[in-house]
């Protein structure tokens, strides 16, 4: 069977299970031997969510930390998956904002700053501009 090819037929009711999480890691790679690796290959889960902290301990972990470093770790995540992956960030704007200017990526407007406007257009350019980071 081909990498990224596996559908819910093919899968154990163990492996169907897995597809309903997402999980954390630290780290800002997915090397070979990687603790992220290895869980995606023996757990195989729906998803990954990235984060540029510790949400628990409130210290760096750097899941993120620049455009180009976000693009490979997510290239390396899928190509690891045996199953394409959900991948999140907890990307709100304002106060709850992972993609940072100071990580390089562009500034852009809360979701409340948004509802504030009430600009169906203005609305739009924002979220395409989130979806080409």
């Amino acid at each position: 069977m081909q990498v990224n090819q596996l559908t819910i037929k093919d899968l154990s009711l163990k492996e169907k299970i897995a597809q309903l999480f997402l999980i954390g890691f630290h780290g800002n790679e997915c090397s070979e031997g990687s603790e992220i690796s290895k869980l995606l290959s023996n757990i195989k889960p729906g998803g990954v969510i990235l984060f540029d902290k510790d949400m628990v301990f409130n210290k760096p972990v750097h899941n993120i930390k620049s455009p180009e470093q976000l693009k490979k770790l997510t290239a390396q995540l899928q190509e690891v998956s045996e199953i394409p992956l959900l991948i999140g960030i907890d990307q709100e704007g304002g106060l709850i904002n992972r993609l940072k200017p100071e990580y390089g990526f562009p500034k852009t407007k809360s979701h409340h700053e948004l509802g504030q406007i009430n600009n169906p257009e203005v609305t739009l350019e924002e979220g395409l501009l989130i979806s080409e980071v």
